[in-house]
């Protein structure tokens, strides 16, 4: 895989966001998102990274976004349950 893969920088930013440094995540996501920017599973991991990273109305905006291309992606569910207040 080559540093301009978008699936090689999702992975690179899963490991960074495991090792909680979403910040880090973040730049890679927005890297990854911008070589392909239909991928839902990214969408809503950026979505969870700009939560982690404070940045919530920004959160709340990807995640919407997330779900208009997948009504079922699990972890953009999991973060409107979130802050829906649903689940701590």
């Amino acid at each position: 895989m080559e540093p301009g893969n978008a699936d090689y920088l999702f992975y690179l930013a899963l490991a960074l966001g495991n090792l909680d440094r979403p910040a880090e995540a973040l730049e890679l996501l927005d890297r990854a998102i911008a070589v392909g920017p239909d991928n839902a599973k990214m969408h809503a991991f950026r979505a969870t990274a700009l939560y982690g990273v404070g940045r919530r109305d920004e959160a709340i905006v990807e995640m919407r976004r997330t779900l208009i291309m997948n009504p079922s992606e699990p972890l953009a569910l999991k973060l409107q349950a979130i802050i829906d207040g649903q689940v701590r």
